[in-house]
């Protein structure tokens, strides 16, 4: 008789990214491998409060007792609260295994600003940019808009600095599109990112695996169209695909291609990441490829882009999952497990 591993599978949050949460994790739910895994399905809701999902219905309880009822964690939780290293962080002091990178680096490259300046610490090439905090903006809003564009132009990409799925994103092209889309950054953050615009291929590259032991997978290229010129919310996740192909692995030259994995698995050892990671560049015409930022959970929705850089590899859905699973329950040198005996049930 095997004992299947109790896998809580946390997902919801408060963030604004809530809703792709929610979506990765019904398709979690409706593809793990229920022969190896018992999930169970763990949302936090926007107040704070948890609730286990069961056959038997839906209860609400505590953090600390719907943990107790899970040997390990697969985390497909997004944004502020599920990404930034704090569910991490408590899942580390149950004694919880769980999917994806730790608290280090959750916390440093879900926030884009920090991610930036690791970037320029290890000379790894990103567009340049500004930080802009909110108290600054307030008191000098002009100054603050006229050096933006003196130093980047009026084309910039502006960014929350501690948002995802391109929410509260804009590309502007003129002084009053700069006020507008800072206006609408700083009602999610009090700090944002501003970003010179470079034209270019959007490639990601998707990295599988612990730090010093993983793989690469094909890049993914973004190829937009009818007018499309930048990966928005609604094309990430809207219904209609027509805007946005993908090409896997991504049309760029074989040199620009080793360029990525180098950059991507350089930070990857560095910051010795675990599960997976996601590194997002641009590629411009001169083929030097610029690190735009690192995604440190990825979508797992039917529409995400990790999951199918992970099927060019001929890593089906399910192995995937099953892979991420049985990374975060090896045994670990960083900190103290729970025994994974103690709650798991007969198959």
């Amino acid at each position: 008789m095997t004992m299947k591993l109790r896998l809580g599978v946390l997902h919801g949050g408060w963030s604004s990214e809530r809703d792709v949460s929610v979506s990765s994790a019904q398709q979690v739910m409706r593809y793990i491998d229920r022969s190896a895994y018992d999930p169970i399905a763990i949302e936090i809701r926007t107040d704070h409060l948890w609730s286990v999902h069961t056959d038997e219905g839906v209860r609400t309880t505590t953090p600390s007792e719907a943990l107790a009822q899970i040997d390990a964690a697969l985390l497909v939780l997004h944004g502020i609260g599920g990404e930034d290293g704090i569910v991490q962080g408590l899942l580390e002091a149950h004694g919880v295994p769980y999917t994806g990178p730790k608290v280090d680096t959750s916390a440093i490259f879900m926030d884009k600003v920090l991610s930036k300046w690791q970037f320029q610490i290890h000379q790894i090439p990103t567009p340049d940019f500004v930080c802009v905090n909110r108290p600054r903006y307030l008191d000098m809003e002009d100054r603050v808009i006229a050096d933006l564009i003196a130093r980047l132009g009026t084309r910039a990409v502006i960014k929350p600095a501690r948002h995802g799925s391109s929410v509260g994103v804009s590309v502007t092209t003129s002084r009053a599109e700069i006020a507008a889309g800072l206006e609408m950054a700083f009602a999610l953050d009090d700090r944002v990112l501003v970003e010179r615009f470079v034209h270019g291929t959007e490639v990601q590259v998707g990295i599988l695996g612990h730090w010093s032991d993983y793989r690469v997978l094909p890049t993914l290229e973004l190829d937009f169209r009818d007018g499309q010129t930048w990966f928005d919310h609604e094309t990430k996740y809207g219904t209609d695909r027509s805007r946005i192909h993908f090409h896997i692995p991504a049309r760029v030259s074989d040199q620009a291609t080793d360029r990525l994995a180098a950059l991507a698995s350089d930070l990857y050892e560095r910051y010795r990441f675990t599960g997976y990671g996601r590194f997002d560049f641009l590629v411009p015409d001169d083929g030097q490829p610029l690190l735009l930022e690192i995604n440190t959970i990825t979508g797992m929705t039917p529409s995400s882009t990790y999951p199918l850089m992970a099927q060019h590899a001929g890593i089906s859905y399910p192995d995937l999952l099953s892979e991420l699973v049985e990374q975060a329950v090896q045994p670990s040198i960083t900190a103290p497990r729970r025994s994974l005996t103690a709650n798991a049930v007969p198959s």
